[in-house]
């Protein structure tokens, strides 16, 4: 509250209007603060002192050992990684490799397939089947159609009889 006084006195004239300006109190002056200020400085000096000498402290010979111990192993790791990462590469480009391999065996297979099922002649397989070895062309009667729903399932109760 008393400096709020204060600054009324110093910076402002009652009234509503204002014909010159008051002067201003003069405020007391402070002691000089350089006496101060080199205080902090050097106390501030001394603290990075200490600190610095917490740092040298704190680097001992198993610290030292550990951190040694720990980039190692992080370069070990990355090496492991890198090595994984070619293998990782080299096997999916030999997967590339032996699909194409793969599709190139497939159609050559399916070409044979069809070159040697146009050498099959259907005439004379039937020829040599009845003529020769025998065998007998089913008759109408011998035949049995039976006509079932997805609902319906059959048993088969004994083995077909093989003559």
């Amino acid at each position: 509250m008393a400096r709020i006084e204060r600054n009324r006195q110093l910076y402002y004239t009652e009234g509503n209007t204002v014909r010159k300006m008051a002067a201003p109190l003069e405020r007391p002056k402070r002691p000089s603060s350089a006496p101060r200020e080199e205080e902090r400085r050097e106390r501030r000096r001394e603290h990075r002192r200490s600190y610095r000498k917490a740092d040298d402290l704190e680097m001992s010979l198993p610290y030292v050992a550990f951190l040694f111990v720990m980039v190692i192993m992080i370069v070990m790791s990355c090496v492991k990684y890198l090595d994984m990462n070619s293998q990782l590469s080299e096997n999916n480009s030999k997967i590339a490799t032996l699909q194409t391999k793969l599709d190139t065996l497939v159609t050559k297979n399916d070409a044979m397939e069809y070159e040697i099922n146009g050498f099959i002649d259907v005439d004379y397989i039937i020829d040599t089947a009845l003529n020769e070895l025998g065998m007998v062309v089913a008759g109408k009667e011998q035949v049995s159609f039976y006509n079932n729903t997805p609902s319906e399932y059959m048993n088969q109760l004994n083995d077909i009889p093989e003559d």
